[in-house]
């Protein structure tokens, strides 16, 4: 049976980014990596929209 995760549901599984088996989100991220991916994007959203 596919077990499937909706919203903030959190499986035990290994972090696509880090490898370590924590508890990650639908996409495969643990949180602290999340935050990370988070922060990197805005970065690059803030530096995309600074050159038009």
């Amino acid at each position: 049976m596919r077990e499937v995760v909706k919203g903030n549901q959190f499986k035990v599984d290994f972090c696509k980014r880090c490898g370590d088996e924590k508890k990650v989100n639908k996409f495969g991220l643990c949180k602290t990596c999340e935050h990370d991916v988070d922060y990197e994007y805005s970065l690059m959203y803030e530096t995309k929209t600074k050159e038009h």
